[in-house]
């Protein structure tokens, strides 16, 4: 599948096709990071960008970092930062959360 909504503006030759999404652990943080992995030896052009990227059959590059901490830990380090919790919104288990802060 072309992503043509994210090629025309940029004029790139990106396929999502050519990828395949991972998603992998990372202990030392505790967290998961996402890739992209290349399923063959391609170059993407960036038009726009006048750039181009060649990727290796199984290279990946990596699209984002999440991290997960307990609510009441995220509580005490933002204080010591200087700021303080007016609300938060989480999910049905507990598992996600938003926090609205206001700097004190």
């Amino acid at each position: 599948m072309r992503l043509d909504f994210l090629s025309a503006p940029i004029r790139a030759n990106f396929d999502t096709a050519d990828f395949e999404f991972e998603v992998l652990f990372n202990p030392e943080h505790g967290g998961c990071e996402t890739h992209l992995r290349s399923r063959l030896e391609q170059k993407i052009t960036f038009g726009k960008l006048n750039l181009t990227v060649s990727f290796q059959a199984g290279e990946s590059v990596r699209t984002g970092t999440q991290r997960k901490f307990r609510l009441d830990h995220m509580k005490e380090r933002l204080m010591r930062l200087g700021f303080r919790e007016n609300k938060n919104y989480t999910d049905a288990q507990g598992w996600y959360a938003a926090m609205l802060l206001e700097a004190v």
